[in-house]
């Protein structure tokens, strides 16, 4: 048995109704409200289980991220769309746009840059990759955002111009 690993609330409410991804937590567990159910032994006593280091998914939200910074907005939304649709059938980005992010972990934008950040923490959540896709986007550190679970486990990047000359919040 291992400790629980949270999601933090703000970010699992970002996660759309019809999204398959609903499943990877438990809101409602009494003991750890929110608890991850993404990651499971198989076989507790041999500690075999899941062990992702790198996942297709990773490879799409990058390039959707990449395409948008390089203003190829219909390939962003179709790298998007192509790992989104698998997760939540109804989620099209093609009426998302611009490239703003919210300057606090508690106020979204809705942009396309900022959903295809929030999809991929979604679901590289609990992975190696959300740590690292702070260091790569040039983010100076990590905060964690306010929950309503003390144990929550689930950084989120800064998004505010003084960290990043790349990442300034632009309306578009």
């Amino acid at each position: 048995q291992s400790a629980p690993k949270l999601i933090n609330s703000s970010l699992y409410k970002q996660i759309r109704p019809g999204d398959i991804r609903r499943a990877w937590w438990d809101p409602d567990d009494k003991e750890s409200p929110y608890i991850s159910k993404k990651f499971k032994f198989t076989n507790v006593a041999a500690w075999l289980g899941d062990y992702i280091y790198m996942r297709v998914e990773e490879f799409y939200f990058d390039a959707a991220e990449a395409a948008l910074r390089l203003g190829d907005k219909d390939k962003a939304v179709r790298y998007l769309n192509a790992v989104m649709q698998k997760r939540d059938a109804t989620f099209d980005a093609s009426n998302l746009d611009g490239t703003m992010l919210g300057s606090l972990t508690t106020s979204w934008t809705g942009s396309l840059l900022e959903n295809i950040l929030v999809q991929k923490r979604i679901e590289l959540w609990g992975e190696s990759a959300v740590l690292s896709m702070c260091a790569v986007s040039a983010r100076e550190s990590i905060e964690r955002p306010p929950t309503d679970s003390p144990r929550s486990a689930s950084p989120r990047c800064p998004a505010t111009a003084s960290t990043s000359p790349i990442l300034t919040p632009t309306t578009g």
